[in-house]
C-alpha cells in the first residue's frame, strides 16, 4: 500500500517489484528531461515533435 498527498494505491505483492522499478525508470526519464529542460531544449525536442518542421 502506498499513500500521499494525491491518494492511495493497493499494489498486489507478486507486481510489487516490477511496480518499483518501472517507477524508477520513470522517474530517472523525468529528471533527465527536467536536465534537459534547464539546459534550453523545448518539449517538443524532447518529445520528439519537431518532425514536422523538416518535412516539405
Amino acid at each position: 500500500m502506498v499513500a500521499d498527498d494525491d491518494g492511495v494505491i493497493i499494489i498486489p505483492k507478486a507486481d510489487a517489484a516490477r511496480t518499483l522499478a518501472e517507477g524508477e525508470a520513470r522517474a530517472s526519464k523525468e529528471a533527465q528531461m527536467m536536465q534537459a529542460l534547464t539546459e534550453g531544449r523545448s518539449t517538443l525536442e524532447l518529445m520528439n515533435l519537431t518532425e514536422w518542421r523538416t518535412r516539405a
